[in-house]
């Protein structure tokens, strides 16, 4: 199972882990590429970068240095950074939601879009 040992002991809080696995799922485009890009005005810009550096020496078949200093290429092409891009989702996932607790839900959540979505924003509703 993915994210034992000491990153699920951390002190780093579970909004933080979330942060950056919606930023992996959501990729945004720089320079044409697939991106985990951050915001120099988070309230957590620091830390998310600090958690992505330390992801980026991790992952290093994953997410690449860009010349930005805020956005990291994600790569998953490959055999092998497709499977290390699933253990990463899969670890930050597991981060994420450590402290949740599975409610079971009476009836079905109903919502209903009124406008249709750009295919980006259809895209990132089902990578969600």
């Amino acid at each position: 199972e993915p994210a034992r040992g000491d990153a699920m002991e951390s002190c780093i809080p579970a909004t933080i882990w979330q942060e950056v696995y919606a930023r992996l799922l959501l990729e945004e485009e720089f320079e044409g590429q697939p991106c985990l890009t951050l915001s120099p005005a988070h309230p957590y810009a620091g830390t998310l970068y600090r958690v992505v550096l330390l992801l980026q020496f991790l992952y290093p078949a994953v997410l690449a240095a860009t010349r930005s200093e805020l956005a990291f290429r994600v790569r998953r092409a490959g055999t092998e950074s497709s499977e290390l891009h699933v253990h990463l989702c899969g670890a930050l996932k597991a981060l994420a939601f450590r402290d949740a607790k599975v409610s079971q839900r009476q009836a079905p959540l109903r919502a209903k879009v009124v406008t249709k979505l750009f295919p980006y924003q259809a895209e990132a509703v089902q990578r969600l």
